[in-house]
């Protein structure tokens, strides 16, 4: 029994079946819109700090951006300092919610309240320095 096709339109069909894929794959991707990298989060907005003898409440806003991705949770600072500073936190809170309660502080003494954002990119910009005297 006689083969119906010759070599040469075996290579042929070979050929255009190769081209036809590598073409549908190359117009696929460039079709496919480019994700970017999630960013850490802009600084939460309206911070609020709130303070009694010996504590501070402190409530925000969420931040303006996420940086692409769900928000994981928030974190308050409590310096003794105005930040930016080398010396340590004097306390924090971290939460998913937004505001929390932070005690232990000294009543008379003026504390500095900072709040930021993080994300599965990190941590984000901290908010403007707010300060509290309980």
């Amino acid at each position: 029994m006689a083969n119906k096709f010759s070599n040469r339109q075996l290579l042929s069909k070979s050929f255009n079946f190769k081209f036809v894929i590598s073409i549908s794959l190359i117009f696929s991707v460039i079709q496919t819109p480019f994700s970017l990298a999630a960013t850490p989060p802009s600084a939460p907005q309206y911070v609020e700090a709130m303070s009694d003898s010996n504590q501070v409440a402190v409530t925000w806003d969420p931040p303006n951006s996420n940086g692409g991705e769900s928000l994981l949770n928030y974190t308050v600072r409590i310096w003794s300092l105005p930040p930016p500073t080398t010396s340590a936190v004097f306390a924090t809170c971290t939460t998913s919610k937004l505001g929390c309660i932070i005690g232990g502080l000294i009543s008379g003494t003026t504390y500095y309240v900072e709040v930021f954002a993080s994300n599965s990119a990190g941590p984000g910009t901290p908010s403007a320095a707010r300060s509290i005297t309980p």
